[in-house]
């Protein structure tokens, strides 16, 4: 049950994370403050448990192209930090309009805007794989990278650094092409299974031909019966 909840949450993570800004308005307006915080608890449960959550071998047509699901934990998190921020907003503003907001309070207040604006970006645009005819798109919030499958190195070209996150193994640094910040390192936390990932990525480095069904469904039922 808990693997469908965190499903369900991950695929409509930006509904979720604007009803939970909304579920702690509502609550703070209601004086509800004891259901908002019984709430955030059960949500930071659920993060909590995201961390064991097992990561499913498949990956997802996008746009021509096979992507890495996300995740669970951070959009679990961010969740439960929206519904606490939705209540903690209210009692600042009211605490405004009432002249009791102090210097630290106002600094608290920016300081949880700032973190939960964060975390809001990162979910909304959370990094990921994209396998494409072409080759791999490593997508973070705050820029891209495109790995040709050329730029891999073909007998190893990536690797699973723990049960979470991969490792591309990029011989051809020279025909790497970057966009805005996507980082220095190779490396991403993945929604999918890494073991699996490797798996498909080394067939498509050593059997070029297969990449041209990348991004169908006739390719993806085929990958997802590895």
């Amino acid at each position: 049950m808990i693997d469908h909840v965190l499903t369900a949450m991950v695929r409509h993570r930006r509904v979720a994370l604007v009803a939970a800004l909304l579920a702690g308005l509502g609550l703070a307006l209601g004086d509800a403050h004891a259901v908002a915080f019984a709430l955030v608890a059960c949500l930071i449960v659920f993060s909590v448990l995201a961390l064991k959550y097992r990561r499913p071998t498949r990956l997802e047509v996008e746009d021509r192209a096979f992507a890495t699901l996300v995740w669970p934990q951070p959009v679990a998190l961010a969740v439960a930090l929206t519904v606490l921020g939705g209540n903690s907003v209210y009692n600042y503003l009211a605490a405004a309009i009432d002249g009791d907001l102090d210097g630290l309070d106002v600094t608290l207040a920016v300081l949880y805007i700032a973190v939960l604006a964060m975390l809001w970006f990162v979910v909304w645009t959370p990094p990921r794989l994209r396998l494409t005819p072409d080759g791999i798109v490593q997508r973070r919030p705050l820029g891209s990278r495109v790995v040709p499958w050329e730029a891999l190195d073909p007998v190893a070209p990536l690797f699973a650094e723990d049960r979470a996150r991969v490792v591309l193994n990029v011989e051809r640094g020279d025909l790497v092409a970057a966009r805005g910040l996507p980082g220095r390192a190779y490396s991403l936390e993945s929604g999918t299974d890494p073991a699996f990932l490797c798996r498909v990525i080394t067939e498509y480095v050593t059997e070029p031909g297969s990449r041209a069904a990348i991004g169908t469904e006739a390719e993806l039922n085929r990958l997802n019966r590895l």
